[in-house]
This record gives C-alpha cells, structure tokens and sequence, in this order.
C-alpha cells in the first residue's frame, strides 16, 4: 500500500496543532488536511474526487459529532465506491464509545487523544493488513 492519504476532523485548535506536527514529522501520510469541523470534512468529500484512506475523528464536537459525522459518511458511501478507514480520537476511553463504535464498519480504531508517534505506527499497521 502506498502512503495513505488523511483527514483529521477535531474542533480543538490546540490539538490541532499538536496533531499537526505530530502527522507531518511521522513522514508516514502521501497528505492529510486538518478540518475543525465535521461539516467542513463533508463539504470536502462532497467536491473531492479523492477521498481519504484514513480518518482521524474527534468524537465530541459542536454542531455536528464525530457520531453524526459517521451517519453522514455512510449515506454518501452508498454513493461513493471508497471505504475509508476511521480511527476515533477520545479525551477519555468510555465503554459507551467503544460499544458504540461496534456499529459502525468503518471505525477500525479507538484511540486516546493525542496521537503520539507510536498510535500512528500501531493505526498504519492495521490499516496495511
């Protein structure tokens, strides 16, 4: 597999920021944006011809929650002939996140924020098998 290209959708600047170099100094992606918000990311997809093969996604955001993000992305999947991979960022790891990350085929991954070198070796591992 080629390096992947990513999106990471968080509405927190800080983390963004962190996130940021942390992606960028990884050397591991072909390209990422950074989007703070999730409608952002879907106005994106909508006019892209090139979806991302991975998602790094906040899970409580205003407006539009990383849940209802992933709502949105399937509806538009059933359109598209992609299937990007997803990989949830939390502040905290709750059981009720991780049993309702059950229900959803493209969370290949619950992650603590902040991704760290090591989390990204781990993500890109799965996603090349």
């Amino acid at each position: 597999m080629s390096k992947p290209k990513v999106y990471l959708i968080d509405d927190d600047g800080p983390t963004n920021v962190y996130h940021d170099i942390i992606i960028r100094q990884s050397g591991e992606f072909d390209s990422y944006q950074i989007f703070s918000s999730a409608t952002e990311a879907l106005q994106s997809l909508s006019s892209t011809l090139t979806y991302p093969d991975l998602i790094f996604l906040d899970i409580n955001m205003p407006i539009m929650s990383g849940w209802d993000f992933l709502e949105e992305l399937q509806n538009r999947e059933k359109h598209q002939d992609v299937d990007p991979a997803v990989v949830l960022l939390t502040t905290s790891l709750s059981s009720r996140d991780l049993d309702k990350s059950e229900n959803y085929k493209e969370i290949m991954q619950v992650l603590e924020k902040p991704l760290t070198p090591s989390k990204i070796s781990l993500v890109l591992e799965r996603l090349c098998n």
